[in-house]
């Protein structure tokens, strides 16, 4: 199976009786985090062993999966805490002050310190966070262009 294009694709596999068993309350919830990367389809206990092996090989042809947004995260910081944030700062037009280097998202004050540890205002999610990581990491100092890439 390709990609799904949606967490109903998903959806469509799994026995929907909100086991939990998963972790997630309900199987669409499921289904939406598997859709978002944040957790495997083999995670669901009740999947038929068709099912499984169809996904297996799928795996199998592709190599290896794509990192999850929390694996790029994790990444991300690990690069931040190498790097010289005083610089860092300078360089993006950032705020740099108490070993952290802080500039707004979202209009509120979002940190990373010299170990890759963030801190901000605003729930700290992947989707927040890796551009703001990258931002850090690859930034120029321009002011966004406007044109927003998914």
């Amino acid at each position: 199976m390709s990609k799904p294009n949606n967490a109903f694709e998903v959806f469509q596999f799994l026995d929907k009786s909100n086991c939990g068993e998963c972790g997630e309350k309900t199987c669409l919830a499921f289904a939406g985090a598997v859709f978002l990367g944040q957790k495997r389809i083999r995670e669901c206990p009740k999947l038929s062993p068709g099912i499984l092996e169809r996904f297996r090989e799928e795996t199998d042809a592709k190599g290896s999966h794509e990192p999850s947004p929390e694996d790029r995260l994790e990444k991300l910081k690990s690069q931040v805490a190498q790097i010289d944030l005083a610089k860092a700062a300078e360089r993006v037009g950032a705020v740099y002050s108490g070993n952290k280097l802080s500039i707004k998202v979202l209009g509120k004050d979002f940190s990373v310190d010299e170990k890759g540890n963030l801190t901000t205002e605003i729930h700290v999610n992947p989707w927040v966070a890796v551009p703001f990581l990258s931002y850090i990491l690859h930034g120029q100092g321009l002011p966004p262009a406007g044109k927003w890439v998914p």
